[in-house]
């Protein structure tokens, strides 16, 4: 899940330029311009390392922010309900394999919301 879990550590800073926490420097470097903690234990580590390591490039920090971070979210997302993971093996590439679809349940709710 390597391209997903660079897709999703872009994804969390901009969450983090988005609650005012990271911004670019002058020389187009990134850095933590509120170190507090969020509250998310998903976002707080990103927080923690542009602290330790002021100063990387947007991409070196999404690097640096990936390791595993897609399989975290999913996770989140199915113990809310809103997703469902379906394991099942493949004879092609003769291993097993994760798939993930929207909840029933859930989707139900939030089209009669609206």
């Amino acid at each position: 899940m390597r391209g997903l879990d660079i897709e999703v550590a872009k994804a969390r800073l901009v969450e983090l330029a988005l609650r005012k926490r990271v911004a670019l420097d002058g020389r187009e470097r990134l850095v933590a311009i509120d170190p507090s903690p969020t509250g998310d234990p998903l976002l707080d580590p990103v927080i923690a390392d542009l602290v330790c390591q002021p100063g990387p490039q947007p991409w070196d920090a999404a690097q640096r922010a990936s390791d595993g971070c897609a399989d975290a979210y999913l996770e989140r997302l199915e113990r809310a309900g809103l997703i469902r993971s379906e394991q099942s093996y493949t004879r092609f590439l003769k291993r097993p394999v994760t798939r993930y679809s929207v909840s029933r349940r859930r989707r139900c709710r939030s089209t009669n919301a609206s």
